[in-house]
């Protein structure tokens, strides 16, 4: 279910890009569903859930064990970085030639923190989506001081979860400084996360059944409230609902209570390309679309965007067969395999 996971969280991403550059006047010059696309943004919500339970069910046993933190720092660098880099570039070299739109960095401290992932200056990376890198990096950094030292690693969690409740800010894509960055309320999810893989493999079927109950209905009267505008902005609103049936399926699914399609799971496995590269490739899916595409047929306003995210989605699952997995197999046979 994680697969399938990743598979909703970065469709409703790209769903929800494709609907608000669409609402561009250069392109449609109006909204799309009626507003509801807006929603989707909050796939990263389950995005950073996501990654903290793999993480932590992936190196749970190597807590207290430091002479096993290099390979942890290889794992998460090799999943990380070179495939980011290299569409990082990529988009640069499109920006640069007119065929994507970019806030070109504007000095070399701004290019040092797009590509380290390390909030070093206030500008945000070219490559928009990876705001959301710069929270992986720092859980990672403060995940690591468990597999140095036991002790340590959950008095640093303790600390920062602490730090988080207590300053609570919250500035989505917007974070001026590594300050903010480190202290963002969204960084609670990869505590839930956690906390999932702790408890699923003890969860009932019955309570694993409920929960997953329970947060499919709070994710409906939190989506409906935040259609309405009734909602505060709080990323917790879908933190918690998404938490919830995380960990009933996952559960379900561990006692075998619930298969996944393939296709499915091979969408899941390409969420990483596909995150990364849609952006770059939907202002040019859409000035092809919209020449073939006329504004005046019937429903062009919900069916123009839905292709173009639909595409968008297909060509980030190219890149993954042809790019990332590649790569990444040749970096496990010569460093370490990531999780």
């Amino acid at each position: 279910m994680i697969e399938v996971g990743r598979a909703i969280a970065a469709a409703a991403v790209v769903f929800y890009h494709a609907g608000s550059m669409y609402a561009l006047p250069k392109y449609g010059n109006a909204v799309p569903w009626s507003g509801w696309g807006e929603i989707g943004k909050h796939g990263v919500d389950l995005f950073f859930i996501i990654s903290g339970f793999i993480i932590f069910a992936t190196h749970q046993k190597d807590f207290g064990h430091p002479e096993r933190l290099k390979t942890y720092i290889i794992r998460r660098f090799v999943r990380i970085y070179p495939v980011y880099w290299f569409w990082m570039t990529a988009f640069l070299l499109m920006a640069t030639v007119g065929l994507a739109t970019a806030a070109i960095a504007k000095s070399p401290i701004d290019l040092l923190s797009a590509y380290s992932l390390i909030r070093l200056s206030s500008e945000n990376p070219p490559l928009w989506v990876a705001w959301t890198l710069f929270h992986e990096v720092a859980f990672y950094a403060i995940f690591a001081l468990l597999i140095l030292h036991r002790s340590i690693g959950i008095m640093a969690l303790t600390v920062w979860g602490l730090s988080i409740v207590l300053i609570r800010t919250y500035t989505g894509p917007d974070q001026p400084t590594f300050i903010t960055v480190i202290t963002d309320l969204i960084n609670l999810e990869f505590f839930f996360g956690m906390a999932i893989a702790a408890t699923f493999r003890r969860t009932g079927v019955k309570i694993a059944a409920a929960l997953a109950i329970i947060g499919v209905f709070a994710l409906a009267f939190v989506a409906y409230h935040n259609h309405a505008g009734t909602l505060p902005r709080n990323p917790l609103f879908y933190g918690v609902p998404f938490a919830l049936i995380l960990s009933g399926v996952v559960s379900l699914e561990y006692k075998r209570r619930i298969s996944v399609p393939a296709w499915i799971l091979a969408i899941g496995a390409a969420t990483f390309s596909i995150y990364l590269v849609h952006g770059m490739f939907l202002s040019v899916i859409y000035r092809i679309i919209t020449k073939i595409i006329p504004s005046s047929i019937p429903f062009s306003l919900q069916l123009i965007p839905a292709i173009a995210a639909l595409i968008s989605i297909g060509i980030g699952y190219i890149c993954y067969l042809m790019i990332e997995r590649p790569a990444l197999a040749w970096m496990r046979n010569r460093v370490a395999k990531p999780a």
